[in-house]
Parts: structure tokens; C-alpha cells; sequence
């Protein structure tokens, strides 16, 4: 049986992010709304029963690691992005079943989600961030990676930075863009008026 994941996550005045009901897409199983076709992300290291942990680690050396204050602003806009998705409810009023933990202080081995900084995302110009998912024989996202641009950690204040990462790790979830009407869902593309 596949369970609907519903997530709405915008942003108001002061830069506070908040949820409400929007977009949707099964959370088990097949589904034809899945980013690039793929199945739900079945949950990493610390799983169990239904709830899915997604360890997620930033790169903090070397040309595509975050340092100084870029590292302290990927650090807050990774917690308030994980945050929102950890509260995020679906429309039983349950809450989804994704839940966030840092592993920067573990082995990188454990992160299912890392994130790394680069000067261009790779065949798409204009593009802030981009997703890259690695898949399990069935289909399943095994591990994803998120690249942030680095004019984007350097120009924008950190919850906007959290806002773009909470679009990236709808992908890794699972979740394709929302090109329809619905300006406030988190997984709604830039459009006129949004």
C-alpha cells in the first residue's frame, strides 16, 4: 500500500520557514511522481520500522568543502532545511516518516546525503544547486549528493541557502519538481508571481 507524503514548506516574513499542506507523492513503493523515476528513499543507517534516518554530512575540505563562514552558513540552513522536513506532516496530520541526523563527526561512510561545493553545476548554467542520486538494484535511492553553487553560500543569507537545500533533499527523498499552481510548496519551481 503506498502512503502520500504531503509537504508544503514556505517561507514568510522575517525569512522564518513554515509548512503547510501542498504537493504529494507516495512514499513507499513505485510511484510515477518520483524524481527521475525512482522509489522513495527506504532510509539509511539508525532505520527502524517506519522511520527512515538520512544522515547527511557537508564536505568540510579540500576545493569542494565548506570552510570558515560558509561552513557556519551550510551548517544552519542544513539544520533548519532537516528540521522542516523532520516536522513536515502528511494529510493523516501523521508526520512523514524521514528523520534528519548529522554525521560530520562520523565516518563519511554513514552519510547517506553529502554535501559539497562546487563553482558550476554540471550542465545546468543558471542553476543555484543541483541533485545527483545513486540507486540501489531496485530502483531505491542508495546515496545522494547535493552541489551548491559557491556565488550562491557566498551571496545569500543562510534561510534562503535553507530554503534551496530543502528543494535539493525533496529530490533525494524522492520528490520531482511541482510545476503547477501551488507558489508555497517547497518542491514548486520559480514562477511569476511566486
Amino acid at each position: 500500500m503506498k502512503a502520500l507524503i504531503c509537504i508544503v514548506l514556505g517561507i514568510y516574513s522575517m525569512g522564518v520557514v513554515v509548512y503547510s499542506l501542498s504537493s504529494s507523492a507516495p512514499v513507499k513503493g513505485a510511484c510515477v511522481n518520483c524524481y527521475k523515476g525512482e522509489t522513495a528513499f527506504p532510509g539509511g543507517e539508525g532505520s527502524t520500522g517506519d522511520t527512515r534516518m538520512v544522515n547527511y554530512r557537508f564536505n568540510d575540505t579540500g576545493n569542494n568543502g565548506f570552510t570558515g563562514d560558509n561552513a557556519d552558513k551550510v551548517r544552519s540552513a542544513l539544520f533548519t532545511a532537516t528540521t522542516n522536513w523532520t516536522l513536515t506532516f502528511d494529510e493523516n496530520g501523521h508526520r512523514t516518516p524521514y528523520h534528519f541526523a548529522s554525521s560530520q563527526n562520523d565516518s563519511p561512510n554513514k552519510a547517506n546525503l553529502g554535501i559539497m561545493l562546487v563553482d558550476d553545476i554540471a550542465g545546468h548554467k543558471n542553476a543555484c544547486m543541483g541533485t545527483q542520486v545513486i540507486y540501489n538494484p531496485d530502483g531505491s535511492v542508495k546515496k545522494g549528493y547535493i552541489s551548491i553553487k559557491r556565488s550562491v553560500i557566498e551571496s545569500l543569507p543562510a534561510d534562503e541557502v535553507a530554503r534551496l537545500i530543502e528543494h535539493e533533499i525533496g529530490h533525494f527523498l524522492g520528490l520531482r519538481d511541482n510545476k503547477s499552481s501551488g507558489c508555497q510548496s517547497t518542491m514548486s519551481q520559480a514562477t511569476a508571481g511566486c
